[in-house]
């Protein structure tokens, strides 16, 4: 519910805004920090949730911080595009 209303709520204020600013939205679903290393949980239940990542999502892998930064940096140099969000979790949205 809550990214729903943030994706609303980015195409709302993309009209209420134009045209002297845009608004997109960066969607990340998992992306690997802390949580997902090794050592935090032990071996077993990395590549327990590693193997489980790799069979829910087409790409087969979850987006580094890195990924996320880069789509914000490329969503801020193109002046034609408000109102939208790009989803990253690697199609992960297609299968549910």
């Amino acid at each position: 519910m809550s990214k729903a209303a943030l994706l609303q709520l980015t195409r709302n204020l993309a009209v209420a805004l134009a045209p002297e600013v845009r608004v997109n939205a960066v969607a990340p679903g998992t992306v690997a920090a802390t949580r997902w290393q090794p050592g935090l949980h032990g071996e077993e239940e990395f590549a327990r949730r590693a193997a489980k990542e790799r069979e829910v999502v087409p790409l087969g892998r979850t987006a580094e911080p890195e990924h996320v930064a880069q789509a914000a940096v490329r969503l801020l140099g193109m002046e034609l595009v408000t109102g939208e969000a790009l989803i990253l979790d690697g199609g992960r949205h297609v299968v549910y």
